[in-house]
């Protein structure tokens, strides 16, 4: 068996992870503000910031016509944005851990 520790792997769940746990923290702070102009809302935009090559891209597709679902089309791009992200880091991190094995 291969000494493989597939650090591309592990950034890309961490990071996926990370964006998975505020996504569902955007949905309860979106979903339970009484007032759409109060602090939660903004809150939620802040948190929407590194999404902002998704909401982007979202613009470009149909929408599916409910607030629901744009949240959880910016919940799924997202991870799947962050997933790669973390992915291409540990990519890297990997590489330059194992050249400084070998010398």
């Amino acid at each position: 068996m291969q000494n493989n520790k597939r650090y591309w792997l592990r950034g890309g769940i961490t990071l996926a992870s990370i964006h998975l746990l505020i996504g569902v923290i955007m949905l309860f702070i979106y979903f339970s503000s009484a007032d759409p102009s109060g602090e939660g809302i903004m809150f939620f935009m802040f948190l929407a910031v590194p999404d902002l090559p998704i909401v982007l891209l979202m613009k470009f597709l149909p929408s599916p016509g409910s607030a629901f679902a744009e949240v959880g089309y910016l919940i799924l791009f997202g991870t799947l944005q962050w997933f790669l992200i973390g992915s291409i880091i540990g990519y890297l991190y990997g590489k330059i851990k194992n050249r400084n094995k070998i010398k």
